[in-house]
């Protein structure tokens, strides 16, 4: 095989694995709720690359070997949601997050496996 046909080959690979990885990141694997206290949002990454990263602190929850898992970590792309997610968690309020699942996530794209698409404050102060 000549250069010319080896890195032909190559790009082709490559070319094959970006589109395939593109499509993973749209693809939704699952979607949901969960609820209870935001404990951290922050905004972190490279100044090119930020993406907006958080935790929700819910009720003690039993794991399947038995252990307790009490906290959910998600990503956020929309400045909408964040300023709510700030709110709550300046208020102290329980929220009701919804979210996607999706397989893949490009780096500066969000850091976890679970995009917020939706909050709700629940028992509202009125």
């Amino acid at each position: 095989m000549t250069k010319f046909g080896l890195a032909a080959a190559f790009a082709g690979v490559v070319t094959v694995g970006v589109l395939g990885a593109n499509a993973l990141s749209d693809w939704e694997y699952s979607d949901g709720q969960r609820t209870g206290n935001i404990t951290k949002l922050s905004n972190k990454g490279l100044p090119f690359c930020k993406t907006w990263e958080g935790e929700l602190a819910m009720d003690n929850l039993k794991t399947a070997k038995g252990g307790v898992s009490g906290t959910f970590s998600f990503s956020v792309k929309d400045p909408s949601i964040v300023e709510k997610l700030k709110e709550a968690q300046n208020s102290g309020q329980t929220v009701n997050l919804s979210y996607s699942q999706t397989l893949f996530q490009w780096p500066c794209e969000q850091k976890t496996d679970y995009e917020i698409t939706a909050v709700s404050l629940v028992n509202a102060i009125k």
